[in-house]
């Protein structure tokens, strides 16, 4: 989202006023892209597989679909109230770098979860000129209620995470830069600015810059295996924030590969890949 939409977005509310709804929409249009923009995003995510495209790099490009449809004089909520908590995306085949792309994106509501109500952002993706379905991504969003005057959210007992003794293997360590979110906004053009400074991230409520949901989601599946027709399935649990230190692991569970990016403490994102 850019730094307009951004401005605008902050007048509308971040919660869904009861009686509510989100309007029926479907957006379409090609997605297009300099070689250079995939090139820096392809060394962001650490994408290694040559003459494929990354495969989360279609959902990044379709963010004007998503812009149009959060922009739209009556979708009531602002993108900045949201939160992205889960990421399923089905590959039906790999993309050939070059392949014309059409994507189509709209809003389907979920329903009440997680002290708030969730929508899905859908986005469809096929080829331009033969229309064959490509991928499919389905982003959950969450919209969180607001605090009630007695709640004290602050003091509430915070679980430790469970232990797991399975024989994970580490694939990287990275140590991730404060600029990160700003590295990943150029090629992205997302402006959020949870994700560009400490000081910008505060006046949202984070103590720091954290990085994009999408980023790590990206580069933690370039260390998986698995190509082809394929499910990627992630949560969003922890914010990463910025400068920081993650761990990428992956664990072979029968067909299927398992992902987590963890810190010291917990894990952040926890995935799997399976084949399609």
């Amino acid at each position: 989202m850019g730094l307009l939409d951004l401005t605008a977005a902050m007048f509308k509310p971040k919660v869904l006023a009861p009686g509510r709804a989100l309007p029926s929409r479907v957006v379409r249009g090609p997605l297009e892209w300099s070689p250079e923009e995939l090139s820096g995003y392809s060394t962001l995510v650490a994408h290694r597989q040559a003459g494929v495209i990354p495969p989360f790099w279609p959902q990044v490009k379709a963010a004007s679909l998503h812009t149009q449809l959060f922009s739209a004089r009556d979708f009531p909520l602002s993108p900045l109230g949201m939160v992205h908590v889960e990421n399923v995306s089905t590959h039906l085949r790999d993309i050939e770098v070059g392949t014309a792309l059409m994507a189509e994106a709209e809003c389907v509501l979920k329903g009440p979860a997680m002290g708030g109500l969730v929508f899905e952002l859908v986005t469809r993706v096929e080829h331009a000129q033969t229309r064959e379905a490509l991928a499919e991504y389905r982003a959950s969003i969450l919209v969180r209620a607001p605090k009630a005057a007695s709640e004290k959210r602050d003091g509430a007992k915070k679980e430790e995470p469970a232990a797991d003794d399975r024989a994970w293997k580490t694939a990287q360590t990275l140590d991730v830069p404060s600029n990160q979110g700003r590295r990943y906004a150029r090629v992205s053009r997302d402006f959020n600015p949870i994700h560009l400074t400490a000081p910008t991230a505060k006046l949202l409520g984070f103590k720091r810059a954290i990085a994009h949901g999408m980023w790590t989601l990206a580069r933690l599946t370039s260390e998986t295996s698995l190509s082809g027709p394929r499910v990627i399935a992630a949560r969003f649990k922890k914010p990463l924030f910025l400068p920081g230190r993650v761990m990428l692991e992956t664990l072979s569970e029968g067909t299927s590969e398992l992902m987590r990016v963890r810190d010291d403490r917990q894990a952040l994102v926890e995935g799997r890949v399976s084949p399609k």
